[in-house]
């Protein structure tokens, strides 16, 4: 299910459907013949950017309000992201965008597994007052306008690239809103999380890079590990400084993740019990070599789409020129 939503106040809520296969389509067509303010269009195979720019094309207010299919918004989060725009305080707002919950039964205890899953897999979440986040935004229609749309090539990062291009060329009053809250979907599977992180690592080496010191990271990486495997067929003893290392790094991580955890548990003012810490330190430490895996398996997949770089590169400037 693919689905992009632009919501602009009380007037439209305009959804573009990229291709589901489902009943998302046909249930959504029975929402806009009950409803008016619902429009329905079918853009099969479109990148979240078309579907975007479809959706605004359509739409007829001033203000524009995304928020993705995945996400899930609080009930006044509406009024609260588009009231800067309104009152004129701002031309460009953002709202906080925090983990849906995942409850989960574990040996009789009730967990929230997403508030684990978010200090491995996203230190402090993705909770930020950045230019960014297409699942929970809102800008005038005139902005728009001028940046030209979304990018429509590429199959992610097009929130991001839209909002850099804002940034560099258009004096805009942004704004955020901490208490906009969206809420937005981790996995809710572990196999959906492992899928989602490794597309990350790999969208970073194939993708225009947002920041260079991290591509030249997982580069950096993926030639050492290259170097340290070629040296291994000549010398077998070189091979276990690779899962030497990989233990560090695992190691590291959950213990940094669990003092993010630590913080929260603190913070929330919650007890906990020591059958409830050793379910979420194993938890963690599940987690952190899950994730691992899934970048090491990313960056595999980006080196190997390495060539792809230099066009999306090509392609991104012209964006940003046009």
């Amino acid at each position: 299910m693919k689905i992009a939503v632009v919501m602009p106040f009380k007037d439209e809520i305009i959804i573009v459907d990229a291709g589901s296969t489902d009943v998302s389509y046909k249930l959504l067509k029975s929402y806009e013949e009950k409803h008016f303010q619902v429009k329905v269009f079918s853009s099969p195979g479109a990148f979240p950017g078309k579907g975007r720019n479809i959706a605004i094309e359509n739409a007829r207010a001033d203000i524009i309000v995304q928020i993705d299919g995945d996400s899930y918004a609080e009930s006044n989060w509406l009024e609260k992201i588009t009231f800067p725009i309104i009152s004129g305080m701002a031309d460009y707002v953002t709202g906080n965008i925090k983990i849906m919950p995942i409850y989960k039964n574990i040996l009789g205890k009730r967990f929230d597994m997403a508030r684990i899953y978010g200090v491995s897999l996203f230190g402090k979440g993705r909770e930020d007052g950045l230019m960014a986040g297409g699942s929970s935004v809102a800008y005038k229609r005139s902005i728009w306008e001028k940046v030209k749309g979304f990018p429509e090539w590429t199959v992610a990062s097009e929130d991001r690239m839209f909002a850099e291009k804002v940034k560099r060329f258009f004096n805009v009053r942004h704004k955020f809103v901490e208490d906009a809250i969206v809420y937005w979907q981790i996995g809710p599977t572990l196999r959906d999380i492992f899928k989602r992180m490794a597309a990350y690592r790999e969208y970073k080496l194939t993708l225009p890079p947002f920041d260079n010191n991290e591509t030249g990271k997982l580069i950096s990486t993926f030639v050492l590990f290259l170097v340290i495997v070629i040296l291994g067929l000549y010398k077998k003893e070189l091979w276990l400084s690779l899962p030497i290392a990989v233990f560090i790094k695992w190691f590291h991580r959950c213990v940094k993740s669990f003092k993010r955890y630590a913080k929260y548990v603190k913070r929330s003012g919650n007890r906990i019990t020591k059958k409830e810490l050793c379910i979420i330190l194993l938890s963690i430490c599940f987690v952190e070599f899950m994730k691992i895996i899934a970048q090491i398996v990313g960056i595999i997949r980006g080196v190997l789409r390495l060539r792809e770089r230099k066009n999306n590169l090509e392609r991104y400037q012209d964006y940003l020129n046009e």
